[in-house]
């Protein structure tokens, strides 16, 4: 386990080959795994107590591009107005995502407002993210809270200082009259 003080090309490496570690988002920090690696997401899942019934969390992506093969072209333009930011849209995607949408057929996405986050994620590629913290406690708002949370048992993570003034994003999803339905209310 290693502590960075910001996104280095180590982590980049880290998180290409499948490692699973805290960073600061643009909103609380988060325990991050490529989505491309179902036995990660697996492990965020264990490392966080997660209902297994849940969808994994929110997928960080760098643009609305990283993620065109996965859903339809006019839910995705309908999403990007409300990124970069902190909403969260869910959208439709593929059965071979059972792994993380645990049979929702639809995952949150969002692009974060944060140009450092959205070069790590133009690096990665879509990231799949939840809080950082066991399932039902408080969303850490320091590296150290992170800590006492996971200790050892994450590859790495990266200190972004005391994010305790940040709040969750909002997520929001489209119903069948085309109206805008919010999940969680949050960040904006």
């Amino acid at each position: 386990m290693q502590i960075f003080k910001s996104v280095t090309a180590e982590v980049v490496e880290l998180l290409k080959n499948g490692a699973v570690g805290v960073i600061p988002t643009d909103t609380v920090y988060g325990l991050v795994t490529p989505l491309a690696f179902m036995k990660s997401v697996e492990r965020m899942y264990q490392l966080k107590d997660r209902d297994p019934a849940k969808p994994v969390g929110t997928i960080l992506i760098n643009d609305a591009a990283q993620i065109e093969h996965l859903t339809s072209a006019d839910t995705l333009l309908r999403a990007q107005v409300y990124w970069p930011g902190p909403v969260s849209v869910v959208l439709p995607v593929p059965q071979t995502l059972y792994y993380a949408h645990r049979g929702m057929n639809s995952l949150p996405f969002r692009v974060p407002d944060n140009p450092r986050l959205q070069n790590l994620l133009a690096q990665t590629g879509p990231l799949a993210s939840t809080s950082a913290n066991i399932a039902g406690q408080t969303t850490a708002s320091t590296v150290e809270e992170a800590m006492g949370y996971f200790r050892e048992a994450v590859d790495f993570y990266v200190d972004g200082g005391d994010l305790s003034t940040n709040r969750p994003s909002k997520i929001i999803q489209f119903n069948q009259s085309g109206g805008v339905e919010v999940i969680r209310g949050g960040a904006k």
